[in-house]
């Protein structure tokens, strides 16, 4: 395995360990929300909640979707 490639598992082993990250998971499995949804919903301040947004998009776990919930091409 590559380093970049160590690293960057290590990166979403890390994230899956959050407690935060793995609220967002489970509730954003069920259905598509808002990040303000989502910090009322489970009690995650809205700025953690934005910065473990984008974490698990950049980590390729999550993706924005617009509000038909078609994926977000942009």
């Amino acid at each position: 395995m590559l380093m970049a490639e160590t690293d960057a598992l290590s990166e979403k082993v890390e994230l899956l360990t959050d407690e935060y990250a793995k609220q967002i998971l489970a509730g954003c499995y069920q259905e598509p929300m808002s990040a303000q949804h989502i910090s009322w919903k489970y009690n995650i301040p809205i700025a953690a909640t934005y910065r473990r947004l984008n974490e698990l998009e950049e980590a390729s776990l999550i993706e924005e979707v617009d509000q038909e919930g078609e994926g977000n091409n942009e």
